[in-house]
């Protein structure tokens, strides 16, 4: 899923019951994100520009804020766990 208008990234993933294995939303751009109404924890990895990875929130729980991430250009959403279960670590490149 992708969410690079306002009110797409506003919406994010709310409204969502789940987010199952194979499902992520990338926002563009963003360098901070929330889980305030949502339903379910999150894997958050903050990327620059070039799809680096800057850092990873894991297990982001619902009703929370994380800190705005500096040089941070996206943010990938995927389901708690994912980003270790799929060996994902800073310095990682993504590309989509």
């Amino acid at each position: 899923m992708l969410a690079n208008t306002f009110f797409g990234r506003l919406k994010g993933l709310l409204g969502k019951k789940e987010l199952s294995s194979n499902e992520a939303l990338l926002l563009i751009p963003c360098d901070m994100i929330h889980t305030l109404g949502m339903r379910f924890s999150i894997d958050a990895i903050f990327v620059d520009k070039q799809g680096e990875i800057i850092k990873i929130e894991e297990n982001l729980k619902p009703h929370r804020l994380a800190a705005r991430v500096r040089n941070a250009h996206s943010v990938v959403e995927m389901a708690a766990g994912m980003t270790k279960k799929l060996g994902l670590v800073p310095g990682d490149t993504l590309r989509w």
